[in-house]
């Protein structure tokens, strides 16, 4: 719950990140669904075009190309920790 409200918070979901104190709005610029909530309402109610929303979905792009592997070696050390343990079949 609080990774969620506080990606939502910084995320743009709620306020724009340029409304936040400028200390602390540095922040939604590390957070991906930032990137995602500007490119959705500018195609959606500015009616931007490609070419506008290049840098958010560039920004998009390589947050997957890091965080998808990431992920994956993660849940890859997981299975192997949950078998080594025995613990998979409890859930």
């Amino acid at each position: 719950f609080v990774i969620s409200s506080t990606s939502a918070l910084f995320g743009n979901v709620f306020i724009p990140s340029e409304t936040l104190p400028e200390q602390i709005s540095w922040v939604s610029k590390l957070i991906p669904i930032s990137y995602a909530t500007d490119a959705v309402r500018g195609a959606l109610l500015r009616g931007e075009g490609f070419s506008e929303l290049a840098p958010d979905l560039f920004a998009l792009a390589a947050f997957s190309a890091f965080l998808v592997p990431v992920g994956l070696v993660g849940a890859r050390i997981a299975i192997r920790k949950a078998k080594r343990e025995g613990t998979l079949v409890q859930y």
